[in-house]
């Protein structure tokens, strides 16, 4: 892999890990699993590492790791993109800081835009089972989200996710379903448009 891509990576990973660190120091470490932007640009700073370890030690034969976490980050990114800008951003926005819509619009917009700028550039070729990988982080989140809530009675992490009734499992459902869908569009446009 080119010079200029490993480059990339590295300015990637300098942008990423001061998005995923920062919320922990200013907050607690329970803002390590909290959010679903959290786990995603988490999911999102381990596929850049390993995408960047893969090419820089070819001997340690990262291939099928470096694939598949790069799938299953733009899965979970881009489905709490998307969840975000349709379900928070219109409603919320126009009540909060601007501190808080810039640092909001950072984190659901920065992370996935250098993750599909990493598949460009890469010969990795995504595959379903990466998306399906990337569902298994997302209904674990959903899980502790509801164990959090419900067993432990802790506050709501989003108020659109309460917990009581159906409603809540119906938007989980939609979430989880709805970024495979989102993923399987990106995947095919990878496949038909190949970077090389």
């Amino acid at each position: 892999m080119g010079v200029a891509v490993q480059r990339f990576r590295l300015v990637s990973l300098l942008l990423l890990i001061p998005s995923m660190a920062l919320p922990v120091y200013l907050n607690g470490p329970r803002y390590l699993y909290l959010y679903a932007t959290q786990w995603s640009i988490e999911l999102a700073t381990i596929a850049l590492l390993i995408g960047y370890l893969h090419d820089r030690y070819p001997t340690w034969d990262l291939e099928k790791a470096a694939s598949a976490s790069l799938g299953a980050a733009i899965y979970l990114s881009i489905g709490t993109m998307v969840g975000f800008w349709y379900a928070f951003a219109r409603v919320y926005f126009p009540l909060i800081s601007t501190y808080w819509i810039v640092a909001l619009t950072w984190s659901h917009i920065i992370p996935q835009a250098l993750l599909l700028i990493n598949l460009r550039l890469s010969n990795i070729q995504l595959r379903l089972w990466h998306g399906f990988l990337g569902a298994t982080f997302a209904i674990l989140y959903l899980l502790i989200d509801w164990y959090r809530v419900v067993v432990t009675s802790s506050p709501t992490t989003y108020e659109f996710l309460s917990w009581e009734g159906s409603d809540s499992m119906i938007k989980s459902l939609f979430f989880v379903l709805g970024s495979i869908l989102v993923y399987i569009i990106i995947m095919r446009l990878n496949l038909r448009f190949p970077a090389r």
